[in-house]
C-alpha cells in the first residue's frame, strides 16, 4: 500500500467528524480467541461467570450450564406504549392520505461540555438529522383564466410534527412533545413510522423483547449486528480491544431483539453457555437468525465485596423509546441494596469518594470522553423520588469520578500491546493530521517476532507551483523541469538523471534558505506535472527510533516536534524560496507582478509611488518573503477613524469595541453560529468595504447634482498651513468630487492585512485607526499586481472616502456592542439574546434588524436618541496649530461621538476646516437641529470649551440620521 493510500484510509476510518467508526465485522476467529478460551475454562469448571446475582436460576435441563447454576441470558417483556402511539398516529395519517417521505441532512450541532480544566465550553459536532415529511396528492380545479375548470393534481408536503399538531389527539400531541427528539435518528423514525406504513400496520404489539446477557461471546459481539453500525469498539476500530476486555472483566449487555424470533429459542439453550446468535465470520448458524436492533452496555463497577452494573449513557442502534428505561428500572431494583443501606446512600457515596469502587472491562468510555462522570450514570439509574437517597447524597454521587482498574484489561500480551500502541499512534495521527495543513503523517505498530514490535513512521509534504507555459519556455529560454513523463526529452537515461540531480540541487537551495529546514531531512523527491502545476513531493525521513515496543511510541513525539512540524509551519516560506531558486536557475520565468512592485519601492531621492501607502520589502535580507504595500500617515502605519468610548458614561459598562471589530471577540448577544455563517465582524466589514465605497461614490454624484457650495472668503493667499497633526487632509470634500467606479478586489483569496489599532488612548476613550497592507508574493503575475495596484491607487487617491466608508461600517457595530454591554450590565442579556436569536433564525442580520438597539432602549433608564451627522465649516485662528487637540476638545462635548475633518480647496486659503460631526441628542425627544444650534455650536464657539475655533457655517442640507 502506498503512503497516500494509507493516509487516505486513515482519514476515512479514524478522523471522522463524529469520532465514530464504520461497521467492521468483528468476532473473527482470531478476535474470539480470548473470549472462547475463557468460555472453555468456565465450561470445564476452572472459572466462573460474574453477575450471577442479577440472573434467575437456569432452567432444568439447561445445555452447558454455568457453574453457578444461574442463567447466562434472561428476557424482559417489552411492550412500549410509544410503539402503540406511533402506529396509531401513522394509521391515522395514512387514512387521511398522507405518505411518509423521510430523508436526512447533515447539520452542525452545538453542545456544552466540560474541558480538562473543569470549565464549560461550547463545541461543535456534525450529525445527520432525520427530515420527517409526509406528502399527498390533491386535486384542484383552476378557477380562472384560459384553463378555468381544468382539474389538476398537485403534491403537497408538510412535516410530521405539523400534522400531529393539526390532526392529533391531546395524548398524541403530548407523545410527540415528549418523544420527538428520539426521532431525529432516521433509523428510529423508519422503525416506528415508515416500516409499519410499508407493512400496512400489520405489526403485532409487543414485537420486541429485552435480552440481558453475561455470555462472554455475546458481550464481545456487542457491535457485530447490522443496526449497530457506528462503534469504535468494533473489531478493527480505534478501541477494538475494549470489546475483548469487556467480555473478560466487564459488565453484561442489554439487547433489544425481535420477540417472536427469540421465543423460538428454548430456555435450555438460552440459559446455557452455547452461542445463540449466528456469526457468518466463523460459519456458525447459532440458535436463531434474529439480530439485535439496539444495545445498551452495562458499565461494570467493582469493590472488594460487591459488583454494580450501571446503564451506559448511549443506546447504540435504534434508540427505541422505553428500552433504556426498562433496563435501568430492572438494574435499580436488582441492585438497590448495594447503594441504599439502612435507608441511606451515605455510605455508598463515601465509598465512591474514597476510591473503593473501580471501573473494569473496556477502558474507553463515551461518558468520560465527553467529560461526564460515572457517578452521573449511577445517579441517572436512581428513580426520581427515591426516599433512600437524599438530594445531598444524590448530588454527591452524580459528581463522582470512578477510576479505571488498569489491571482489568487483557494484560500484556503482544496483541494487546500492539493495539494499545496503535491507539496512541492513531491519537497522535488524528491530532497532528488535524493540526497540520501541509504535511501528512502515518504511523503503524508492526509485530516482528513473538514478543516484540516496532514502529513504522512516514510523512510527506507537497509544494505546488504553476508550471511555465510553452510560450514562456520559448520566450525566456527556460530549462525543462525533469519529471517522469518527459524523461525521454533529455536524450537518454543518464542525461535524464543528470538533469534530475541538477534540478534537485536547485530545490535544495530553496530548502537551505528556509528557516529550520535541512536537506537531509527528506529522503525522496518526486516531481509530477498535474493540471498545469509542478508538484514537488517530499517524503520526509522516518523517525530515528532506537527502542522497540511501547518505548518506541514515546520517541515518535520527538520526531513530530523536532522535524515534521517545521516542514508544516515553514511550508509557505519553503514554497517561496523554491520559487526564487527556480527563477534564479531559469526553470521559471521572472514574475512580472513582483518585478513591477519592486520597481515601486520607495528610494532615496525618488518620489513615492503612493501618497498614503508605503511599498517596501518585507525583509531586505530575504527577498522570498515578498513585498508589502501598507498604509501610512504622519509616520504611522494607519489612518485615523475617530474617537470611541471604551466605557459607557451612563452605566460604566466596558465596551470591547476594538476586540470585536478585529474579529478577536464577538458581540455578547450574538449566537456563535452566526459567525460561522456570516464570518466575524472584521470579515463582515472587509466584505462590505467595496460596496460601501461605491455607495459613497454614488452619493457624491447626487451631491454634485445639487451643486452644493460653501461660502468663499478672500482668495488672498495666507501662506502655508501648518495643521500640525495626522488629521490634515489635502483632498477636497468627498461629495464634491466626480464619482468613480471602485475597483473590485478579492479580499478572501488575497494576502490582505486588515486591522484596527489604537492610535491614542485617553480616559475611557481611544482614537482608533485602520491599518491595511497588501502582500505581493515572489510569484505574483502581472495580473495579480495590476489588481492590487488598481485598488491601492483608488484608496490612495480617495483616503477620505476610505475613512468615511469605514466609519459608516464600524459605527453601527459600535452601537450594537455598546448596547450589548449595557444589556449585560443591566441584566437584560437574555431578553436581547432572544431577539438576536429570532433574527438569526429568520436568516436576518441582527445588526440590520435593530435587535441590539431595541435591547439598549429597553435596558437604559432613559431613552437615547439615534445617531446623526452634520457638516460644519470651522474657522481656526492663525497661526494654526494643534488641530489634534482642538478636535479632541470637540469630541469631549456631551453627545459628540466622532469628529473627522477635511480641508477643501474652496476654503483652504482661509485656513478653514470642514468637519463632519457625529452626535446623539441627550434625549430622544430633542430634535437633532435643536441640539446643533443650542448645544453643539455654542460649545464650539466657547473659548473655554474649544479655544481658537469658531463655527463659520452649519452647512445646509448635510444633517442626516445614521
Amino acid at each position: 500500500m502506498d503512503f497516500q493510500k494509507m493516509v487516505r484510509q486513515f482519514r476515512e476510518n479514524v478522523i471522522d467528524e463524529n469520532g465514530l467508526q464504520p461497521l467492521n465485522e468483528m468476532a473473527s476467529e482470531r478476535y474470539r480467541e480470548k473470549a472462547e478460551e475463557w468460555v472453555g475454562q468456565v465450561e470445564a469448571g476452572r472459572g466462573n461467570l460474574s453477575w450471577g446475582s442479577l440472573f434467575p436460576e437456569a432452567a432444568e435441563g439447561t445445555n452447558s450450564p454455568a457453574p453457578d447454576g444461574r442463567a447466562t441470558r434472561m428476557i424482559l417483556d417489552f411492550v412500549p406504549d410509544q410503539m402503540k402511539m406511533a402506529m396509531q398516529i401513522g394509521k391515522k395519517l395514512t387514512k387521511l392520505g398522507w405518505i411518509p417521505s423521510f430523508d436526512e441532512k447533515e447539520v452542525t450541532q452545538k453542545r456544552t461540555i466540560r474541558n480538562d480544566q473543569g470549565e464549560e465550553e461550547r463545541v461543535e459536532t456534525k450529525e445527520k438529522i432525520a427530515q420527517l415529511k409526509y406528502h399527498k396528492k390533491i386535486k384542484k380545479v383552476i378557477p380562472k383564466g384560459p384553463r378555468a375548470g381544468e382539474e389538476i393534481e398537485k403534491v403537497v408536503q408538510t412535516k410530521l410534527g405539523q400534522l400531529i399538531q393539526k390532526h392529533g389527539t391531546p395524548e398524541e400531541k403530548d407523545f410527540w412533545t415528549l418523544e420527538q427528539t428520539r426521532f431525529r435518528d432516521l433509523d428510529t423514525a423508519n422503525e416506528y413510522f415508515f416500516k409499519p406504513h410499508a407493512r400496512r400496520f400489520q405489526d403485532k404489539e409487543g414485537a420486541y423483547a429485552v435480552m440481558i446477557t453475561r455470555h462472554p461471546i455475546d458481550v464481545l459481539r456487542l457491535s457485530d449486528f447490522s443496526d449497530m453500525k457506528y462503534s469504535c469498539w468494533s473489531e478493527g476500530g480505534q478501541y477494538g480491544h475494549c470489546s475483548k476486555d469487556e467480555a473478560l472483566t466487564g459488565g453484561p449487555v442489554a439487547f433489544l431483539v425481535p420477540k417472536a424470533e427469540i421465543e423460538k429459542v428454548s430456555l435450555q439453550d438460552l440459559h446455557g453457555m452455547e452461542e445463540v446468535f449466528s456469526d457468518s465470520d466463523i460459519g456458525s448458524e447459532g440458535k436463531t437468525t434474529a439480530e439485535p436492533s439496539s444495545r445498551l452496555r452495562l458499565v461494570a463497577l467493582r469493590s472488594e465485596d460487591s459488583n454494580l452494573a450501571v446503564p451506559a449513557a448511549k443506546v447504540y442502534g435504534i434508540d427505541v423509546p422505553g428500552f433504556k428505561s426498562i433496563v435501568s428500572d430492572f438494574m435499580w431494583k436488582a441492585q438497590k441494596d448495594i447503594i441504599v443501606r439502612d435507608g441511606s446512600a451515605e455510605q455508598f457515596a463515601e465509598e465512591l469518594d474514597a476510591g473503593i469502587w473501580e471501573r473494569t472491562g473496556g477502558q474507553y468510555s463515551d461518558q468520560e470522553n465527553l467529560h461526564g462522570t460515572i457517578g452521573a450514570l449511577i445517579a441517572e439509574m436512581i428513580p426520581e423520588g427515591e426516599t433512600g437517597v437524599s438530594q445531598e447524597e444524590f448530588d454527591t454521587i452524580a459528581g463522582m469520578n470512578v477510576t479505571y482498574d488498569v489491571y482489568s484489561g487483557s494484560g500484556d500480551d503482544i496483541e494487546n500491546l500492539i493495539e494499545q500502541a496503535q491507539e496512541r499512534l492513531d491519537a497522535m495521527m488524528q491530532e497532528w493530521n488535524s493540526q497540520m495543513t501541509d504535511v501528512s503523517v502515518w504511523m503503524e505498530a508492526e509485530q516482528y517476532d513473538e514478543n516484540d514490535f516496532y514502529i513504522n513512521t512516514s510523512a510527506d509534504t507537497m509544494v505546488s507551483i504553476p508550471a511555465p507555459t510553452d510560450e514562456q519556455i520559448e520566450k525566456y529560454n527556460l530549462s525543462l523541469v525533469p519529471h517522469y513523463d518527459n524523461r525521454n526529452e533529455f536524450g537518454g537515461g543518464q542525461d535524464y538523471w543528470d538533469y534530475k540531480r541538477s534540478f534537485e540541487k536547485t530545490i535544495d537551495e530553496g530548502i537551505d534558505a528556509t528557516e529550520n529546514l535541512e536537506t537531509y531531512e527528506y529522503e525522496d523527491l518526486e516531481v509530477n506535472l498535474t493540471d498545469d502545476n509542478i508538484e514537488i513531493r517530499f517524503t520526509l525521513r522516518s523517525a530515528d527510533i532506537m527502542n522497540h515496543g511501547m518505548e518506541g511510541v514515546d520517541e515518535v513525539e520527538y520526531w513530530l516536534d523536532q522535524q515534521v512540524e517545521f516542514w508544516d509551519t515553514h511550508h509557505d516560506e519553503l514554497r517561496r524560496n523554491i520559487i526564487v531558486a527556480l527563477q534564479s536557475d531559469e526553470y521559471l520565468p521572472p514574475a512580472k507582478g513582483f518585478a513591477s512592485a519592486k520597481a515601486d519601492i520607495g528610494k532615496e531621492g525618488v518620489p513615492n509611488t503612493f501618497k498614503n501607502f508605503e511599498v517596501e520589502m518585507m525583509d531586505d535580507e530575504k527577498p522570498s518573503e515578498g513585498i508589502i504595500i501598507g498604509t501610512k500617515e504622519q509616520g504611522r502605519t494607519n489612518f485615523a477613524l475617530g474617537v470611541y468610548d471604551t466605557v459607557d458614561k451612563a452605566t460604566g459598562a466596558e465596551i470591547p469595541f476594538l476586540a470585536v471589530i478585529n474579529g478577536k471577540a464577538r458581540i455578547t448577544d450574538e449566537d456563535p453560529q452566526w459567525q460561522f455563517t456570516k464570518g466575524n465582524v472584521r470579515q463582515r466589514i472587509e466584505k462590505a468595504l467595496v460596496a460601501e465605497l461605491q455607495k459613497i461614490e454614488d452619493e457624491a454624484e447626487e451631491y454634485a447634482k445639487k451643486q452644493l457650495s460653501l461660502p468663499l472668503g478672500s482668495p488672498e493667499p495666507q501662506g502655508e498651513l501648518d495643521l500640525g497633526s495626522e488629521y490634515e487632509r489635502e483632498d477636497r470634500l468627498s461629495y464634491e468630487r466626480k464619482p468613480q467606479t471602485v475597483p473590485e478586489f478579492d479580499f478572501i483569496n488575497s494576502d490582505f492585512g486588515f486591522r484596527f489599532d489604537v492610535i491614542e488612548s485617553m480616559e475611557n476613550k481611544v482614537l482608533i485607526g485602520i491599518h491595511m497592507d497588501f502582500e505581493v508574493a515572489v510569484d505574483a503575475t502581472e495580473e495579480n499586481y495590476d489588481a492590487i495596484k488598481a485598488f491601492v491607487t483608488y484608496l490612495d487617491g480617495n483616503k477620505d472616502r476610505l475613512v468615511e466608508a469605514l466609519q459608516n461600517l464600524i459605527d453601527p457595530y459600535y452601537e450594537a456592542i455598546r448596547a450589548s454591554s449595557i444589556n449585560m450590565q443591566k441584566g437584560e442579556h437574555e431578553r436581547v439574546k432572544q431577539k438576536v436569536t429570532d433574527a438569526e433564525a429568520a436568516g436576518l442580520d441582527p445588526l440590520a434588524t435593530g435587535a441590539y438597539a431595541s435591547g439598549l432602549r429597553e435596558a437604559a433608564e432613559k431613552k437615547v436618541a439615534r445617531l446623526h451627522q452634520i457638516v460644519l465649516v470651522l474657522s481656526v485662528e492663525k497661526p494654526i496649530r494643534d488641530i489634534k487637540g482642538k478636535l479632541n476638545d470637540i469630541r469631549a462635548i456631551e453627545g459628540v461621538t466622532v469628529v473627522s475633518h477635511e480641508t477643501d480647496d474652496n476654503v483652504i486659503h482661509r485656513g478653514d476646516i470642514v468637519a463632519k460631526v457625529k452626535f446623539r441628542t441627550p434625549s430622544e425627544s430633542q430634535r437633532a437641529m435643536t441640539y446643533v444650534h443650542q448645544t453643539l455650536v455654542p460649545a464650539i464657539n466657547s473659548s473655554l470649551t474649544v479655544p481658537e475655533v469658531k463655527v463659520l457655517e452649519v452647512v445646509s442640507g448635510t444633517l442626516k440620521e445614521i
